[in-house]
């Protein structure tokens, strides 16, 4: 209805802009009213997405301005809305340059940006 990705309406759902009410379980979780989607449709634009802009670099810099230099993979997770596994895969795999220090993966804000933009160019290919 709102012809968004599943991650967007989770999203959606986690921040509280999209009410409903959660069973706990992990399927069909959410439970949503008909009213507050079509609320949500008239105050908000779901247009079909379009690409980023070009200074996507410079975008990310500026969000992530705050955020600490040393990452673990939970602060990946929070920052780019991926799951565990998919950050999992990306570090093992080595498309995230990470060290690792007392056995556990890290990443720098630095790494995160140039891997997010590899892939933003990559995805617009």
């Amino acid at each position: 209805m709102l012809h968004i990705s599943k991650r967007k309406c989770a999203d959606l759902l986690k921040k509280g802009i999209l009410p409903c009410i959660s069973s706990g379980k992990k399927t069909r979780q959410y439970q949503i009213q008909l009213s507050d989607v079509e609320t949500l449709m008239k105050t908000q634009d779901h247009k079909k997405p379009t690409d980023p802009p070009k200074d996507y670099r410079e975008q990310l810099e500026d969000l992530w301005y705050d955020v600490p230099d040393v990452l673990i993979p939970g602060d990946v997770e929070k920052l780019t809305c991926y799951s565990q596994s998919y950050i999992s895969s990306w570090m093992v795999s080595g498309k995230l340059r990470t060290v690792t220090v007392r056995g556990s993966p890290i990443t720098s804000r630095e790494w995160l940006n140039d891997f997010m933009c590899r892939k933003h160019e990559n995805s617009n290919k």
